[in-house]
């Protein structure tokens, strides 16, 4: 993420969902300067792990990993990445590279499921194909987006989440 100027600083933060069919690890950020030049890296302190759980149930488990990243020199650039592993799950999350008002530079999405799973996808205005590589008894479906402008809404058209990509994954066993 590209951060031009002070109205782009909530891009900065970052929130990642988890819960007991889940697991969020090696998460890896760092903010490099207009020229590229690392200005820091994200430290094991900078993450935050709170509670996701709403005030009105008690059945949930859920739990969402913050942190943010900023800088007071524009333009500055913050590159993240992060696995999630799935356990025991009902279904693959959903991949919405966009924000709003926000162009793409690279936003990747990979599954890797057993080879003895079908996995069936719709992705929504797009027309990538998944890169599908096998090692060993997996396959891993990549899907990747490059250097892609902000979704453009027209007036009194469509609401930008709705021109926007996104995919939606699962498989045989789900």
């Amino acid at each position: 993420i590209t951060i031009l100027n002070a109205d782009g600083r909530d891009y900065g933060e970052f929130a990642i969902y988890y819960n007991s069919f889940s697991n969020v690890r090696n998460i890896r950020a760092e903010l490099l300067d207009a020229h590229g030049n690392r200005i820091r890296r994200l430290g094991r302190r900078d993450v935050r792990d709170e509670s996701a759980i709403s005030s009105i149930s008690l059945m949930e488990d859920g739990r969402i990993k913050r942190f943010e990243m900023y800088h007071d020199t524009y333009p500055y650039t913050i590159v993240v990445e992060y696995e999630v592993d799935y356990s025991g799950y009902v279904d693959f999350p959903g991949w919405y590279p966009l924000r709003h008002r926000a162009s793409i530079q690279r936003s990747r999405y990979t599954a890797v499921v057993p080879s003895t799973e079908e996995v069936k996808y719709y992705l929504a205005n797009s027309d990538i194909e998944p890169e599908i590589s096998e090692e060993g008894n997996m396959t891993s479906y990549t899907w990747e987006l490059k250097n892609h402008g902000v979704p453009r809404a027209e007036i009194r058209g469509l609401n930008w989440r709705e021109v926007a990509i996104s995919l939606h994954i699962n498989t045989s066993f789900i």
